[in-house]
C-alpha cells in the first residue's frame, strides 16, 4: 500500500503545470543579473502533496499551493528534482509532533490563510532557483541536496525553501 503512495506521488509531481511569479518576496532575494534570470521563471504557485488534517495519509492530497517564499537572509529556494517519503512522515500524517509542530508553526508561520496544509517529505535534491541577500554559498543554477527541519514545509513538492546551513553543493 505504501509503495502505491510513493508512485503516485512522484508520478503527479513529475508533470507540473507552471505558473509565471509575479513579484518577488520581502525584498531579500540576491539582485545578481544572474538571479534576476531565474526569477523570472519562478512561477506563483506549484504543485504539492499535503496533509489536510493529522488523520492519516488518508488525508493526502495533490494540488496548487503558493510557491514558497525566501523569509531570512539566509535562505534559498530549490526547484525539487528528487525527495523522499520516510517513515517519520507517515508517522507525522497519524498525529506524531503534532502538538509540537502547531505551536512551532503558530510562531512562525507567514501565510495569510489559516489553511491546514503541511508539505510532508524532509530530503530534497535540486537546483538553487533564489537565494536570500545573505547567502554565501549558493547562487542560482547550482545543484544542491539537503534536509528541512520537521518543523518547515517539506520536500513532495516542485519547490522548497531551505536554510543555506542545511543544504550542501552536489560537486
Amino acid at each position: 500500500m505504501t509503495s502505491k503512495i510513493y508512485r503516485k506521488i512522484l508520478s503527479d509531481l513529475l508533470t507540473p503545470q507552471m505558473v509565471l511569479r509575479t513579484a518577488l518576496v520581502n525584498n531579500i532575494h540576491l539582485q545578481s543579473s544572474k538571479a534576476k534570470a531565474f526569477q523570472s521563471h519562478i512561477p506563483s504557485k506549484m504543485k504539492a502533496w499535503y496533509l489536510t488534517s493529522f488523520n492519516g495519509y488518508e488525508n493526502l492530497m495533490m494540488g496548487d499551493i503558493d510557491v514558497p517564499p525566501i523569509t531570512t537572509p539566509k535562505d534559498i529556494l530549490v526547484k525539487v528534482k528528487a525527495a523522499s517519503l520516510n517513515p517519520l512522515d507517515i508517522m507525522m500524517a497519524n498525529g506524531y509532533g503534532r502538538e509540537m509542530l502547531s505551536r512551532i508553526r503558530n510562531i512562525s508561520d507567514v501565510r495569510k490563510d489559516n489553511d491546514f496544509q503541511i508539505i510532508l517529505g524532509r530530503d530534497f535534491s535540486g537546483e538553487v532557483v533564489d537565494v536570500g541577500m545573505s547567502v554565501t554559498e549558493f547562487s542560482p543554477g547550482d545543484e544542491v541536496w539537503g534536509a528541512v527541519f520537521p518543523s518547515s514545509q517539506g520536500t513532495l513538492a516542485e519547490y522548497v525553501t531551505a536554510s543555506e546551513y542545511s543544504v550542501s553543493a552536489i560537486s
